[in-house]
């Protein structure tokens, strides 16, 4: 398991642990989990949105 900590934009707590099962982001001690199929559906959408397709 990874392990990272810090803030995001407006300076709250961040913390985002991956495990095999995916990803837990905890912000503002708010948990959310995202499986691995949902990592790589968001990472896609995301270049999408960048390359304008």
């Amino acid at each position: 398991m990874i392990n990272l900590h810090g803030k995001n934009l407006k300076g709250v707590a961040l913390s985002v642990h991956l495990t095999k099962n995916g990803l837990v982001l905890i912000e503002n001690n708010v948990s959310e989990r995202f499986s691995w199929d949902e990592i790589v559906d968001i990472f896609f959408m995301m270049i999408k949105q960048e390359l304008g397709v």
